[in-house]
């Protein structure tokens, strides 16, 4: 497999790398490029597999892999591993040699309080093993995050340096996502797209089967969402660009006579017109000609479906909206027991976007909503509503441990 002819051609991330590790002390003074020792931290996200994936394809420098396998109450590690085998794998058969090695810390304490950021115990692991083994030059982290990587900077410098440090060479942090100037799309096409797929990005997992699989509601689910969508408008964008700049405005005949003839995306075409406040009357026209072709294009992908599912949910909930933009979503294919789940909205709009629906939210689709709901004391009084409205009590058994408020509910 020839690995460079599945990038997309975007070198920026590339650049930032190259410039950051050019920039500091410890690459300048080391005569060949080939002896300088990088550690670099992998979670198996998507920014700390780029850094790897560029540093292995653009530079000669010896590379050290380590994944903290960071056990708290979501479980997200179980995944995390998962994928970052994965990752390891690909890049080891795809790219180049490098060794890596693996760390276990867990994390959980009484009242499932936030411990800090992960990247902090990143950063603390990095130090110790830099302590420990002495010969790396540089200490490569994957964040994206600004006031991420100062903490973290900080973190590191602090361990690093307490008693002294006994290496020939006191190693160096880079950030280069957060030291250059690049986003979410450039990050995900300096990468072939089977090793993004690969990546993990969930913070709360759903155990199915022998595995985990995504949320689709938390906030990293949100952003990795979102950066999709943003790579889709700008591949596609090419293509569909006479209907984009020109046909919404003109007559209906003249729009879907180029809507046939041009056999765009539709679920892509819709969602453009949406987020750039075409009218509303072409919009209702696309779905009314066109609803069967995009809900099978959303049926059976998640991406589309977690893009209109938080569409719904970036959405202001009010009766304009209900009218027209999000109930184009839903007529689309957002999932209403997903958004239904997510506490996005204070408890007032809540109740308004379930009566609104009301008439489409049937039995199943209700208990699926209350089965997939973060178990918070805030979630009380939506669990309640749902089950007002018809959630299969019998399948909510265990929501009672819960919500104890509920048992009487739950055995009427």
């Amino acid at each position: 497999m020839d690995l460079k002819s599945n990038y997309p051609g975007n070198l920026s991330y590339a650049k930032s790398v190259l410039n950051e590790l050019a920039s500091t002390q410890n690459y300048q003074i080391k005569e060949d490029e080939e002896n300088v020792k990088i550690l670099l931290m992998l979670s198996g996200g998507i920014d700390s597999a780029a850094l790897l994936v560029n540093l292995l394809s653009y530079t000669k420098c010896q590379v050290h892999v380590h994944h903290v396998q960071l056990a708290d109450y979501n479980n997200a590690h179980r995944a995390e591993l998962e994928r970052v085998q994965k990752i390891l794998d690909f890049c080891l058969r795809n790219i180049r040699e490098f060794t890596y090695s693996f760390s276990f810390t867990e994390e959980r304490y009484e009242g499932n309080y936030s411990c800090g950021l992960d990247a902090e115990l990143w950063a603390f692991k990095a130090a110790r093993i830099c302590k420990s083994h002495r010969d790396f030059d540089l200490v490569a982290l994957g964040l994206s995050d600004k006031r991420a990587a100062l903490q973290c900077s900080d973190v590191f410098k602090t361990v690093v340096n307490c008693d002294g440090f006994m290496g020939s060479t006191i190693p160096q942090l880079i950030l280069p996502r957060v030291a250059g100037d690049c986003d979410n799309v450039d990050i995900y096409e300096s990468m072939p797209k089977e090793l993004a797929d690969i990546c993990w990005s969930c913070r709360t997992p759903i155990k199915y089967e022998d595995s985990y699989v995504p949320c689709r509601t938390c906030s990293s689910c949100r952003k990795r969402s979102f950066t999709v969508r943003d790579l889709w408008f700008k591949s596609e964008y090419e293509r569909h660009q006479d209907l984009l700049r020109l046909s919404w405005f003109s007559e209906k005949d003249k729009f879907l006579e180029l809507v046939k003839q041009i056999k765009p995306d539709l679920t892509y075409l819709l969602i453009y017109g949406l987020e750039n406040n075409f009218p509303n009357r072409r919009i209702n026209l696309l779905l009314e000609e066109f609803a069967e072709q995009i809900q099978e294009e959303v049926k059976n992908d998640f991406e589309r479906q977690d893009i209109l599912n938080f569409m719904v949910l970036d959405s202001a909930w009010t009766q304009e909206n209900f009218e027209n933009r999000i109930s184009f979503l839903v007529r689309a294919g957002a999932e209403l027991d997903r958004v239904l789940a997510h506490d996005a909205h204070a408890d007032k709009y809540y109740e308004e976007f379930v009566e609104y629906f009301k008439p489409r939210l049937d039995n199943e689709l209700l208990t699926k909503a209350v089965l997939s709901m973060p178990p918070t004391d805030s979630n009380l009084t939506r669990v309640k509503l749902l089950i007002e409205l018809g959630a299969d009590k019998s399948q909510l058994s265990n929501i009672a441990e819960i919500y104890p408020e509920l048992k009487e509910v739950l055995a009427a």
